[in-house]
């Protein structure tokens, strides 16, 4: 009794990904969690573990370090990787870098994905997802703008009372002066 079997027909394509994230760099520091350093972004847990990140405006160079725990695959892996809000399509990367740079991001919320290539050449399904939210400085914020809108509707209306009241006293002027006028005549 033999057991035939093509190993053509067996296709390792079909896994999911098994990508994390090992390193976060912001501003060319490395962000560990319970970090003493004075970067104003603390991590709670490993970036592994992280789904999310909130950072202020002025930290915006961002770079990121991944790893797949797969390790038979060799050199020939590629992996593609996007950064929703800044890359329109999938970038392309080998196995032998493992490295996502982004530098001068605006402030914005942003998704990275990071999933390695199928034999066809397309990003497996169920990428690796981290979302980056950056906040706009104090004076783009959200209630700046408000208060920006409401100094210039304040402005606006006192332009159009100054313009009133010049024309209020003008004509009162012109009122006196014929009164002063007619009474002169009399």
């Amino acid at each position: 009794e033999f057991v035939e079997f093509d190993a053509n027909s067996i296709s390792l394509d079909q896994q999911q990904n098994n990508l994390f994230l090992t390193s976060l760099f912001v501003n060319d520091h490395l962000v560990q969690p319970n970090d003493t350093s004075n970067l104003p972004v603390k991590l709670e847990q490993s970036i592994r573990f992280t789904k999310s990140l909130e950072l202020p405006f002025q930290l915006n160079n961002l770079a990121f370090e991944f790893s797949e725990l797969i390790y038979n695959h060799g050199t020939g892996v590629q992996y593609a990787y996007k950064l929703n809000g800044v890359d329109a399509d999938w970038r392309y990367t080998s196995g032998t870098n493992n490295r996502l740079v982004y530098n001068n991001l605006r402030p914005g919320k942003y998704t990275l994905a990071i999933s390695r290539l199928n034999g066809e050449g397309n990003p497996l399904p169920n990428p690796l997802t981290l979302s980056v939210t950056i906040h706009p400085p104090w004076y783009a914020s959200v209630w700046a703008k408000i208060i920006y809108a409401i100094l210039f509707v304040a402005l606006i209306m006192a332009i159009v009372n100054y313009f009133l009241v010049l024309n209020r006293l003008r004509f009162e002027r012109l009122e006196k002066l014929k009164t002063l006028e007619l009474s002169s005549h009399k």
